[in-house]
């Protein structure tokens, strides 16, 4: 078995980390609409893209299973988050948080 690049709680804290600054930059352009109506403000927006590509390289996340986390599943809150990854053999896999993709990515690709 080859060993997992980053622990669970490194993980996790990085798509926290990156979850925490999605929320902050949401609750800017909330007050910015209110008084500029086209107002958009987005800050890191290179930042999150890159942190987002270091941990899909050191997981070896082709699939882009990160990105589908944070973006269309709204980091597990998304309704289809319960159902995210139908496998070829009919198994159902959730990702309805940072723990449950960790797991998912190390079975994908660090088990042999």
């Amino acid at each position: 078995m080859n060993k997992a690049p980053l622990t669970k709680e490194q993980f996790v804290h990085y798509i926290n980390f990156i979850k925490e600054r999605k929320e902050k930059v949401d609750q800017i352009n909330e007050i910015f609409t209110e008084e500029f109506e086209d107002s958009v403000f987005y800050p890191h927006t290179r930042y999150e893209t890159e942190l987002i590509r270091l941990l899909q390289d050191v997981f070896n996340d082709s699939d882009n299973d990160i990105d589908y986390f944070i973006y269309e599943l709204d980091f597990g809150e998304n309704d289809m988050a319960g159902e995210a990854i139908e496998r070829n053999d009919g198994t159902v896999v959730s990702l309805t948080s940072p723990e449950e993709l960790y797991d998912y990515l190390i079975k994908e690709h660090f088990s042999e």
